[in-house]
């Protein structure tokens, strides 16, 4: 959910982020993963710019990208259409698919238990079509679709209780099953982390557990990302009780049973730096992804302060027990009065395309407007180094225009597939760009 005024206010003036010299600036023994030299493997380039989709309106809420194995990318999303983006009609969950051109496809609409003004949705391909799960009400839902994306099972209640905090994320399991990573409120202000594995009929197999040892009202959602390995499922998190975040990593068999405990993969950190979080306009982040002998991991890290305040991107190398290998590198050095933040990582042949969002820092929000860009990079798995070009898609250049947040990646052969939603003071448009990385 997107902060209020005050929250904004709240987040740069008190909070403090990093880890860091004595200063409290980001710091790293390595050097930045751009500022090393790049093998120059693949060239990237923008394929398409930004296409937009107004008067169409998607909720603040990212939507649900995912790629079938029968080729096609779908776009699951709450949507509505309204000329006065300050007063949006009640949204429809609709799904449809989206192509290389920014194309939308006819669309399927998900029938709701009643009218709603916001959603969240999670996708993971199953055979040749994907699985959708998507709020409802109180209720996280879950329905088989099929290849041409039309509705191929009843929908089934999978968690109950939640709210709009929940922010849902998917991940097939080797087994057909499903493991579901979610946060949820337990008091005003206060969030926790939770993780259950959905059986190939989408029935729970175990009921959902805390991946959080206490919820905490630090102005950050835990954000946990989930990903299937060759037995189950890893995750990771930010610590939502610490002020200073934290991020920990833990793992489940297929049946959703525990096999390694939760542990911290971020150095420590003391203010005014916080790793994991943030306070803007963007959603907390995490990203992890399986790689040849354990785990990519990205995350934020921030100095919050009156003045010089900014953040960074961390990636780490984890082992198969999730152990962090070496120190956790700075994507950029940090630099005072801009945000790097909304990391995501993509497989991309033998390397992994590392996709963040830049922007300036905002210290204080009276009709404040974001102006991120989205940047895309390719890395070596092994050794966390650059083997392509940076590219960046940028809101054209002035500070009004915007901020390219809450991005959505899929993977089209040599292409990537990027939806996001142009965000201003307090509303959005929704719009999709391309991107493309050859080998040379």
């Amino acid at each position: 959910m997107r902060p209020s005024l005050s929250t904004l206010l709240v987040l740069s003036s008190v909070l403090g982020c990093g880890s860091g010299g004595d200063d409290g600036v980001p710091r790293d023994d390595d050097p930045p993963v751009t500022a090393r030299p790049s093998r120059d493997t693949y060239q990237c380039r923008i394929e398409r710019g930004r296409t937009d989709y107004s008067p169409r309106r998607w909720t603040v809420h990212p939507p649900a990208l995912v790629k079938t194995a029968a080729g096609a990318t779908f776009l699951a999303r709450f949507e509505s259409t309204t000329t006065n983006p300050l007063m949006p009609e009640p949204a429809q969950l609709v799904v449809s698919t989206l192509d290389l051109a920014g194309n939308l496809g006819a669309s399927t609409v998900v029938p709701l238990s009643g009218e709603q003004r916001d959603g969240a949705v999670a996708a993971a391909p199953q055979g040749d079509g994907f699985v959708l799960v998507w709020t409802d009400a109180s209720t996280l839902r879950m329905a088989a679709f099929d290849r041409a994306g039309q509705m191929a099972s009843s929908p089934t209640d999978v968690i109950t209780g939640i709210d709009r905090s929940v922010d849902p994320q998917l991940a097939a399991g080797v087994d057909g099953s499903f493991g579901l990573v979610f946060t949820r409120e337990v008091a005003p202000s206060s969030y926790e982390a939770r993780f259950t594995v959905i059986a190939p009929d989408r029935g729970a197999r175990l009921a959902s557990w805390p991946l959080t040892d206490k919820p905490g009202a630090s102005y950050a959602s835990p954000a946990p990302a989930i990903a299937a390995t060759a037995t189950g499922y890893a995750m990771i998190w930010r610590d939502p009780a610490s002020t200073t975040g934290g991020i920990h990593f833990a793992a489940a068999d297929l049946q959703g049973v525990k096999t390694i405990a939760p542990h911290l993969i971020s150095a420590p950190v003391e203010p005014p730096l916080v790793a994991g979080g943030v306070g803007g306009f963007e959603p907390s982040t995490n990203a992890l992804l399986p790689v040849p002998g354990g785990f990519l991991a990205a995350w934020t890290e921030a100095r919050r302060a009156e003045t010089s305040a900014g953040s960074v991107v961390r990636l780490a190398r984890l082992d198969a027990a999730g152990i962090r290998q070496g120190t956790a590198a700075a994507l950029r050095a940090f630099k005072a009065d801009a945000d790097e933040v909304e990391p995501t990582l993509i497989p991309f042949g033998d390397s992994v395309a590392v996709f963040w969002g830049h922007g300036s820092h905002i210290y204080i929000c009276g009709g404040c407007v974001p102006d991120h860009s989205i940047e895309l990079v390719l890395i070596d798995p092994a050794t966390v180094t650059p083997l392509s070009n940076i590219v960046s898609l940028t809101n054209g250049g002035d500070p009004r225009a915007g901020g390219l947040l809450r991005r959505r990646i899929a993977v089209e052969g040599d292409s990537f597939l990027a939806t996001y939603q142009l965000t201003f003071h307090v509303h959005d448009t929704p719009g999709s760009a391309a991107f493309t990385c050859t080998r040379r």
